[in-house]
């Protein structure tokens, strides 16, 4: 739709910061904020430039780049009307300058949405209705004055911090902060490119912390230096600066530069290259997080919008407004425990707001030299105390004390590929979903979760494959209940091979599993969740209860809930077996992938019981498979492995060029690697290392094609997965 522009106004406002926000490359006390207004004969749209008032963070500038706008950019935009989604073919004649053209190309965005009365978020294709809040904590004079910072924002209800750091000003800090709040604090660091590969060693120091991720250690320029900075550190590495464009993320993951992308949309030239470096990110597996430029409430109330799209994953920087500035240009952001809400009316929702003159920030303001705008209150080379444009019109505010990211429109969203998204398949709450489970597996699991865990949902499979692999399960659970018919009471109660385990408890927490994979299909099926979702305490509760029960009354229950899921399995169209779901643990994969999910834990535990089915009865279709998910996995994360060889299947995996090799039957080498046990026929040329605890989630980058999902792709008897060497 082409929006006939009759007017641009630029406008500059001086924002004091409530403190000085101190970075690697300075110190800011106040935000020098571009405002763009495009008028329109049936209404306006706004949005600002996040270019900073120094080249500090990049090569722009708020002088430039209200100087570019005003003399290549504005004028470019045909003058017959421009659609927001062809302002960034219009403008890349034009080299650079990505935060200018973001702010020109959203502010026609959000002209153009009001007049159709759609939402930022719903355009951008939302899969949620609210996302959470991360904060991010300059450098300070002093520990103890870090420390008071941090902990105003945990108790503020931030579910993430993010520690800017330099040389000099790293591993202490850190420490000091991980050790006061404890090993829950979902916590980050942000260098600003300020180290060089020659402080790796120092860098790796910080692995000790348990890091969500260590964002942009090195120069922007460096994406081969990251790569092989990523395979010193176990921290994960994010790129900020290095990221400008879709092609730049293609590159990074290439390379095997980064493991995680921060997108801003101002650094990438807008929102709608924002969402194309979402979803490439999402199709490679790779999450990504919404980072901030110290916006106003207009850019805030966008960014939000934008991090509830389904590839963002972690909690991003949108912090409240109250952050920074004493008295914002909208209605105030205000973060609470719950996340914020993202804008469902018209446009990002947030709009600038009257001021009170005695409070007056405004520093410039400009008509465009497209066309004069009509009503507006200040002239080139004037200056003006007050934003006062009788346009304006507060709509109602994001009050993150009541939410914080946006109800949607309706049940079902347009994603950014044109495919439509369930919003209820993401967890609304990161800080409780993605822990339930996690926390008896070790201090480093849920965030490994985090980092592995999404999957792309694009990977079509056929309903050839679907029944292959539902077969495959009903024989897994037919070879396991032939061993349970003969389960007697003092059998049931006897130890099973896993520690503090009867076998009482082994079936119990299938027949739950069972009901947990049911419950994702009925959602991918349906949209909508299928009634309360067990969380970790209920489940616990469950099998303790359950446990003691007589031997027919486990063996009953078991077969009822294998019985319900195969019948919603048979229940599912084939369309929505590629739908993304979320498991307990905070991993994502497609509602496929559940199916091979619940035939692991029916080998898995088969095993587990110790009634005479050993690894040795795993089927070969089922090693195939589980060796190609698990080694993926276990790449991703860098396990010290250069080569698998199953001797009996004729396949070997090569992972990277350091590590051992290990050999021997693959049902042996599975069994190793789940934690089950070492089989003396294994072979190898370095001490075996200890596999992490099974299972393991989803790899990302391994779904390219189901046939070796499946695990049916036995005329390639060589896979190079590749993550150890990138």
């Amino acid at each position: 739709m082409k929006t006939k522009i009759s007017g641009i106004e630029l406008r500059r406002i001086a924002m004091p910061l409530v403190a000085p926000f101190r970075t690697s490359f300075g110190v800011e006390t106040r935000r020098d904020v571009l405002l763009v207004r495009v008028v329109t004969s049936d209404g306006e749209g706004w949005a600002e430039c996040a270019a900073m008032s120094e080249p500090r963070y990049c090569s722009e500038y708020v002088d430039g780049a209200q100087d570019v706008l005003r003399k290549f950019l504005i004028p470019a935009l045909p003058k017959d009307g421009v659609d927001a989604a062809a302002v960034g073919r219009t403008l890349e004649p034009f080299t650079g300058h990505h935060m200018a053209k973001s702010a020109l190309e959203t502010a026609v965005l959000d002209a153009q949405l009001r007049l159709a009365g759609e939402s930022f978020g719903s355009y951008l294709g939302a899969a949620r209705d609210r996302v959470p809040c991360g904060v991010s904590v300059g450098i300070m004079n002093s520990v103890p004055e870090l420390l008071d910072a941090v902990d105003r924002y945990v108790a503020e209800g931030y579910v993430r911090i993010k520690l800017k750091i330099e040389p000099g000003w790293d591993v202490e800090p850190v420490r000091a902060v991980r050790e006061r709040f404890g090993d829950d604090l979902l916590l980050q660091v942000d260098a600003n490119a300020a180290y060089t590969l020659v402080d790796a060693q120092q860098l790796a120091k910080l692995d000790a912390f348990d890091l969500l991720l260590i964002e942009q250690p090195l120069a922007n320029n460096d994406m081969v230096q990251h790569a092989q900075l990523a395979k010193i550190l176990r921290t994960p590495i994010c790129l900020d600066e290095s990221i400008e464009s879709a092609a730049d993320a293609a590159a990074a993951i290439s390379l095997g530069a980064c493991s995680v992308i921060n997108i801003k949309p101002a650094r990438v030239g807008g929102y709608l290259e924002a969402r194309r470096i979402h979803d490439l990110a999402r199709a490679h597996g790779i999450p990504v997080w919404c980072g901030g430029m110290l916006e106003t409430g207009i850019g805030r109330a966008a960014n939000i919008a934008l991090a509830a799209l389904p590839g963002f994953t972690l909690p991003g920087d949108t912090s409240g407004s109250h952050r920074y500035f004493a008295t914002d240009i909208t209605p105030p952001l205000r973060p609470h425990r719950r996340p914020p809400r993202r804008p469902h009316r018209p446009g990002p929702r947030h709009r600038a707001a009257p001021r009170d003159p005695r409070r007056g920030h405004d520093r410039e303001g400009m008509d465009s030299p497209l066309t004069s705008v009509p009503n507006a209150t200040a002239r080139p080379g004037t200056r003006s105390r007050r934003l006062r444009l009788s346009t304006f019109r507060p709509q109602g505010r994001v009050d993150l004390a009541q939410s914080a990211c946006l109800p949607l429109t309706s049940s079902r969203i347009a994603t950014g590929s044109g495919r439509q998204a369930h919003p209820s398949r993401v967890a609304l709450d990161p800080r409780q979903a993605p822990r339930r489970g996690f926390r008896r597996r070790g201090r480093h699991a849920h965030r490994r979760a985090v980092m592995y865990g999404p999957v792309s949902d694009i990977i079509a499979i056929a309903p050839a494959e679907i029944a292959l692999v539902l077969d495959s399960v009903r024989s897994s659970a037919a070879r396991l209940g032939t061993t349970l018919d003969a389960l007697t009471d003092p059998q049931a109660r006897e130890p099973s091979a896993l520690p503090d385990w009867s076998r009482g408890h082994v079936v119990t927490h299938l027949a739950r599993s069972a009901d947990a994979y049911r419950w994702l299909l009925t959602l991918a099926r349906t949209g909508s969740e299928p009634g309360p979702r067990a969380d970790a305490a209920t489940l616990d509760r469950a099998l303790r209860e359950g446990a003691g029960r007589a031997a027919t009354h486990l063996v009953a229950d078991l077969n009822r809930s294998l019985d319900l899921l195969f019948d919603e399995a048979a229940a599912m169209p084939v369309d929505r077996w590629t739908t993304p779901v979320t498991a307990l643990a905070g991993w994502h994969h497609p509602a496929w992938f559940t199916l091979h999910r619940c035939r692991r834990e029916l080998e898995t535990h088969h095993v587990d019981l110790n009634l005479g089915y050993t690894t040795a009865d795993w089927p070969a279709d089922y090693v195939t498979w589980a060796l190609n998910d698990t080694l993926a996995a276990l790449a991703a994360q860098h396990f010290p492995l250069a080569r698998i060889e199953a001797v009996d299947l004729d396949r070997t995996w090569n992972l990277s060029s350091t590590g051992a090799t290990v050999s021997g039957p693959g049902h042996a080498l599975l069994a190793w690697l789940g934690g089950r046990g070492t089989d003396p026929q294994l072979r190898s040329d370095l001490p075996l290392p200890t596999p992490p605890r099974w299972p393991l989630p989803p790899a990302p980058g391994v779904m390219a094609t189901s046939k070796l999902l499946l695990g049916y792709d036995t005329a390639n008897p060589g896979i190079d997965l590749g993550f150890g060497q990138a």
